[in-house]
């Protein structure tokens, strides 16, 4: 668990367990899981505050997290 909200390495932390196909949810995957499918256990911001963020800037190409950094 808690392979989300490693700061700018969630990324590829997420795409390596994927690859091996296992992976056992924690609270970090919940809260994430919860923000994008069903907003139905937290409200939005809990993810955001709990790693969300960076996790999310871990998905953009370089040049675009510069940009969101300066947004902050």
């Amino acid at each position: 668990g808690d392979i989300i909200d490693r700061g700018s390495e969630s990324r590829l932390l997420l795409d390596y367990f994927m690859k091996e196909g296992k992976i056992i949810k924690g609270n970090h995957e919940h809260l994430m899981e919860d923000f994008l499918v069903s907003g139905k256990y937290y409200e939005p911001y809990v993810w955001l505050l709990n790693g969300g963020v960076k996790t999310i800037l871990s998905f953009l190409p370089q040049n675009k997290k510069t940009q969101a950094l300066r947004l902050e």
